[in-house]
């Protein structure tokens, strides 16, 4: 896990490469130091307040990337 201030100059270029438009979790997906696919989970924040079903959708978003190795 990576936490990373896209305010600060130097990771401003995740903004577009992310499409941000807000605070988010992105989940990405490295193979040899090298992103292959990322994905932004876009629902956390309608989840904000259902502490149960924003955990069960990231651990589910999570899980799906570990599986895939």
């Amino acid at each position: 896990m990576r936490v990373v201030n896209y305010e600060q100059p130097e990771n401003r270029h995740f903004i577009k490469d992310y499409k941000l438009v807000s605070k988010s979790l992105v989940l990405a997906n490295l193979v040899n130091g090298k992103q292959t696919e990322w994905t932004n989970l876009k629902i956390i924040w309608q989840l904000t307040g259902r502490k149960d079903a924003f955990l069960n959708y990231v651990r589910k978003e999570v899980r799906g990337y570990l599986a895939k190795g």
